[in-house]
């Protein structure tokens, strides 16, 4: 990534960077998170593996510069229904200003088991694109693009029932 880096370029994981792996639960990920971020990944959409060590942990893990930024619209806290991560980023690429919502993978509570969810809703991606219409539409973006695992389905819902979203 950091060969082919400049401002025409952006990494984004779509969640599940961190696995399960031994080197990820020996350092309890900061090395390898350190090492994503200077590698050039910019963006963590987070997935299961984002989640290995809890719900408190990931949100420590958005929170650190030297980690790539976690950014996620549709994972919210149970009782505040305020989103864990920032929603969307926004760029500029070649002139253009740039804004990606990202959703989470809405199976990822079945992914995982033993409570590392708990305190968590995932909301639909019709609630979350109608929550964030007014403050997307404040970025002024010439593009904005739904980032996800959507099925083909969900991908004309949005189209027909979110014409901000490109």
């Amino acid at each position: 990534f950091k060969t082919y880096r400049d401002d025409r370029s952006l990494a984004i994981s779509f969640g599940s960077l961190l696995g399960t792996t031994l080197i990820v639960r020996h350092d309890t990920a900061d090395q390898f998170l350190s090492s994503a971020r200077e590698a050039g990944y910019n963006y963590i959409i987070p997935g299961a593996s984002e989640f290995m060590f809890g719900v408190e942990t990931a949100v420590r893990f958005s929170e650190n510069d030297r980690y790539p930024r976690f950014i996620s619209a549709n994972l919210v806290d149970a009782k505040t229904r305020r989103m864990l991560f920032e929603p969307y980023a926004t760029w500029y690429v070649s002139g253009l200003r740039i804004c990606i919502i990202a959703f989470s993978d809405t199976s990822i509570s079945k992914q995982i088991r033993g409570g590392t969810l708990k305190g968590i809703d995932i909301m639909t991606y019709d609630e979350t694109l109608t929550a964030l219409s007014v403050p997307v539409a404040r970025e002024h973006a010439d593009i904005v693009i739904a980032a996800g695992r959507f099925d083909r389905a969900a991908v004309f819902d949005i189209a027909r029932k979110h014409p901000y979203v490109d």
